[in-house]
């Protein structure tokens, strides 16, 4: 691959970064209600790495009620999340009182408040890294 592609795809990752990190902060802000789900099911994948090797994902199906309305979601997929989080486990949840199908979820105060700057701050120093090595001169 051309060297100069390399530097611009570094660019568009730290870009992707700062992204994700910006949708995550808004998610966050939007998402202001506690509400207790209850896991009802998990979502089973496969997953096969380049190297051949399999893991097994789960994405632990929730249901909560919000207003006297039954909503339902899928947690982040995780290995492990089937013993974590067993049928009948109930979890609380954030959701966006003027959109209760959007919810956020974390088991740690910390990670929910200032995650988003770990995400932005990378997304910054990987695409200063990238527009660097794109005018230095060699």
């Amino acid at each position: 691959m051309n060297n100069n592609i390399k530097k611009i795809l570094i660019v568009i990752l730290g870009i992707v970064f700062i992204i994700v990190g910006i949708v995550s902060r808004k998610m966050t802000d939007l998402c202001t209600e506690k509400v207790t789900a209850r896991v009802v099911d998990h979502f089973m994948s496969h997953e096969t790495d380049e190297s051949g090797n399999s893991r097994v994902l789960y994405e632990p199906v929730i249901e909560y009620i919000y207003n006297g309305v039954s909503y339902d979601g899928h947690l982040s997929a995780g290995e492990g999340y089937d013993i974590m989080y067993p049928q009948g486990t109930e979890i609380e949840i954030m959701i966006n009182p003027k959109n209760p199908k959007m919810f956020t979820f974390s088991t740690n105060d910390f990670v929910t408040k200032y995650f988003h700057f770990f995400f932005i701050g990378l997304g910054a120093i990987v695409s200063i890294y990238g527009l660097y090595s794109i005018i230095k001169k060699d």
